[in-house]
């Protein structure tokens, strides 16, 4: 990755787009877009940079293209749900790829338990996690890039790694039990 620096001259348009090119069509992918339509988030993310460019302070090149790309992909990912919705389409109805209808059932219910627990994440926990484990930053780089504090990252990480990593709850004896008995009451 680029190395984050504050240039001793304005950025001009060519030089950040062959080098942050690539990080932003990955950050757009580990954001949740398909892989299909990460390079042309990536062209829309470019399109606001080369209009925001002349503004911008020329201070954190990576936190302020992660922030376009982290807004670009919000949006996109917005629209295609409400094209769905309206259409009356399920954007996961694709159908994965597997040796027999047992395993097929078995990555769907395990990619459902992972989707629900995504998006249990709140958006600050999202982001540093997945630049965290994704992308390989260090806490102090994503610090710098989300612009937060080095134990916020920290507390954000461990936040997230345990929503994905909890347990349905089980239900207590006592409230089985019950349940039990209103179920036996109701067919009497």
């Amino acid at each position: 990755m680029p190395q984050i620096s504050v240039p001793a001259q304005p950025l001009v348009f060519e030089a950040v787009y062959r080098a942050w090119y690539g990080p932003v069509v990955r950050w757009a992918r580990r954001l949740g877009a398909n892989a299909g339509d990460c390079e042309d988030l990536a062209q829309e993310v470019f399109v606001i940079v080369k209009r925001r460019l002349p503004d911008f302070d020329g201070g954190n090149v990576a936190g302020w293209l992660y922030r376009i790309t982290r807004n670009r992909v919000r949006d996109h990912r917005r629209s295609r749900w409400a094209r769905a919705f309206i259409n009356g389409l399920s954007p996961d109805s694709i159908e994965q790829e597997a040796s027999s209808p047992l395993d097929s059932l078995e990555m769907k219910q395990r990619y459902a338990l992972l989707e629900r627990r995504w998006s249990k994440l709140n958006d600050a926990e999202r982001r540093a996690l997945s630049l965290l484990e994704v992308h390989g930053m260090s806490g102090e780089e994503i610090a710098a890039t989300l612009d937060v504090p080095l134990n916020t990252v920290w507390s954000q990480v461990r936040r997230a790694r345990l929503k994905l990593a909890s347990r349905p709850p089980r239900p207590s004896i006592a409230r089985a039990s019950e349940a039990a008995r209103s179920a036996t009451v109701a067919c009497m």
